[in-house]
């Protein structure tokens, strides 16, 4: 599964989307959409939409192009912007979509959120779920986000090593992108990160990978972060 701002390298080999790839390259933009194949039922968020793949994908970008001489390629791309399909045709044997462009909720809803969420929360502070990390601000939720990374670096059990991080880059300076970078590195399940995908909430995709993190601490393996 791929996410904005976040890079993304790909082995193209069958020929459909070598022929995809060429389009793109020849018609200047450089940019096709991915979405993810269907496994199981459709996720919430997809409705009604009826297609051996999910309804929301993301742009990307290609930032270099390596071609060998049997026709495949290693593809560098970087993830720009999250859509929704509205409909969809064949053509060469892969799919060409009408999309809208999907967009987060503005500042002033987020902190109207925020707000009613710390003032209304009474969720056991031991429960691991998105409503049991409402009492914390969108900004500690960033924040811890960001310790638990440091902790797993200094970790001999992290996923988080120079070459991962020299391969995904540091973890993002925006709130908006640290769950998109996270969702990438982290080992959970691909419907577990679509739902970071579709949220147009900030403070949501911060407390759904927040989830994440506090199941993967309360694991015996784990090297508990002080203060967490």
């Amino acid at each position: 599964m791929t996410f904005p701002r976040v890079p993304m390298f790909l082995h193209v080999f069958e020929p459909r989307y070598r022929l995809m790839l060429r389009k793109v390259i020849n018609d200047g933009s450089r940019s096709f959409g991915m979405v993810s194949h269907r496994r199981g039922p459709a996720p919430p968020a997809d409705g009604d939409f009826d297609a051996p793949f999910t309804r929301y994908g993301t742009m990307l970008y290609i930032t270099n192009l390596q071609m060998f001489p049997d026709g495949r390629s290693l593809v560098e791309t970087i993830g720009t912007y999250r859509f929704k399909i509205m409909s969809y045709t064949w053509q060469d044997g892969y799919p060409i979509a009408k999309v809208e462009r999907v967009e987060d909720i503005a500042y002033a809803d987020e902190e109207r959120i925020e707000m009613a969420e710390r003032r209304h929360d009474t969720t056991p502070e031991n429960a691991v779920t998105s409503e049991s990390l409402s009492h914390l601000s969108t900004q500690e939720l960033y924040r811890q986000g960001l310790e638990f990374v440091n902790s797993m670096r200094n970790s001999s059990t992290g996923w988080f090593t120079d070459s991962i991080l020299n391969t995904y880059g540091q973890p993002p300076q925006d709130p908006a992108v640290f769950p998109f970078w996270i969702a990438t590195l982290l080992p959970v399940h691909g419907r577990e990160r679509y739902t970071v995908l579709v949220s147009t909430s900030v403070r949501e995709r911060l407390k759904l990978v927040m989830v994440w993190i506090r199941s993967m601490q309360q694991r015996s393996w784990y090297v508990k972060i002080p203060g967490l």
